[in-house]
């Protein structure tokens, strides 16, 4: 609860980038559901794709720096 207290909210988004994420995860959706009948290493890729996207994005919202994303990705591994 603290941590998701503590987050920011970013309520002023634009609609094309609403838009944007809203493709991605719907995506990211529909490859799981093929991947998960047909484990491809080729699905599993358009997977991280469609997942980098939409991180840029969320990146994007939130002014994230290239230091700062570096960070994000250490600390994601």
């Amino acid at each position: 609860k603290k941590f998701i207290q503590e987050l920011p909210l970013i309520l002023d988004v634009s609609d094309e980038i609403i838009n944007d994420i809203s493709k991605h995860v719907d995506k990211i959706i529909n490859y799981q559901d093929v991947y998960n009948t047909n484990q491809s290493e080729e699905i599993k890729q358009k997977i991280r794709n469609e997942e980098m996207k939409l991180n840029n994005l969320i990146y994007e919202i939130y002014n994230i720096t290239n230091s700062e994303k570096e960070l994000i990705k250490n600390d994601l591994k």
